[in-house]
């Protein structure tokens, strides 16, 4: 069970702090507890409640030892661009590295976008679409949790990641 202030990840949304654990008002079953979280990149009131006893994806969020051990990982990972003729496969791939919700999933279809993206630009021609909304979903999603696990701004992370790859 989390704790009230603790900042976890959650799903494919990015870190939220936990701010009650308790029985909403807005709940039909007045038995059931919830966490309310708060994406820390959200604006306004935007809050998320996740029932305490529920299967939805939610971990801790990475230290700074296992930062550095990913990001010396990411240098050597193989992870070729994955080309298939069907916009349906691609998705379902693409799908299955974002549900696993583990850093290395994430930085396997990092690795992958990237490398699909300079080849595709090197032979003139244009990132697609899907792949470019997967990688900038991907790449909110790491760059929030290493900025996070390194104390460091999210642009510093950011480069780091990139280094690693180049």
């Amino acid at each position: 069970m989390y704790q009230i202030g603790e900042h976890i990840m959650y799903k494919n949304i990015g870190i939220c702090v936990v701010e009650e654990i308790g029985k909403p008002g807005f709940s039909a079953d007045k038995d059931k507890e919830y966490y309310t979280l708060r994406p820390l990149d959200a604006t306004g009131n935007a809050r998320i409640y996740v029932p305490v006893d529920s299967d939805i994806f939610m971990r801790n969020i990475i230290t700074k030892k296992e930062a550095c051990i990913y990001l010396k990982e990411l240098e050597s990972m193989e992870a070729a661009p994955f080309y298939v003729s069907k916009p349906a496969q691609l998705k379902a791939h693409y799908d299955g590295l974002m549900a696993r919700h583990d850093i290395a999933g994430h930085l396997k279809l990092f690795k992958e976008l990237y490398q699909k993206e300079k080849k595709t630009k090197e032979s003139g021609k244009k990132f697609g679409e899907m792949e470019f909304n997967y990688k900038k979903q991907v790449e909110h999603l790491l760059v929030d949790e290493f900025s996070y696990a390194l104390n460091e701004t999210p642009e510093l992370s950011k480069e780091r990641l990139y280094r690693a790859m180049a």
